[in-house]
């Protein structure tokens, strides 16, 4: 059943990028191993060590946004 209320609670505030946790996070560990590896390997590059951390946390943060847009928190 389905009841029409209205809720006055107030929101809570979306985690921060810190202490953000996906969700789902077999998706999550797909796209980054994509991101990472595979579409790199498709355009016949690698990243170097440095190169690798970096693009990890920007994926992740691009993750993050998508999610906070999104309204999954």
């Amino acid at each position: 059943m389905r009841y029409e209320v209205n809720d006055y609670r107030k929101p809570k505030s979306p985690p921060r990028w810190l202490d953000w946790q996906p969700k789902a996070p077999v998706p999550y560990i797909m796209k980054m191993i994509a991101f990472l590896f595979l579409l790199p390997y498709l355009f016949g590059f690698a990243f170097s060590p440095l190169g690798l951390l970096t693009n990890c946390i920007f994926i992740d943060y691009i993750l993050y946004y998508g999610a906070i847009t999104r309204r999954e928190y």
